[in-house]
């Protein structure tokens, strides 16, 4: 099974189990980042990450 096949199986086994923060705080980060010189690719916003 190749890496990406095990991170999607993960990640599915977590989708929906995390809890819902603060939509207007990832808002304004996102903003704020969109406006920085030099933004970058990847953002995970949140106390917790997907385990991958």
């Amino acid at each position: 099974m190749t890496v990406l096949a095990q991170s999607s199986r993960r990640l599915g086994a977590v989708a929906g189990k995390q809890p819902v923060g603060d939509p207007a705080a990832v808002v304004q980060a996102l903003l704020k980042l969109v406006d920085s010189g030099n933004p970058p690719l990847r953002v995970l916003f949140g106390q917790g990450c997907y385990p991958m």
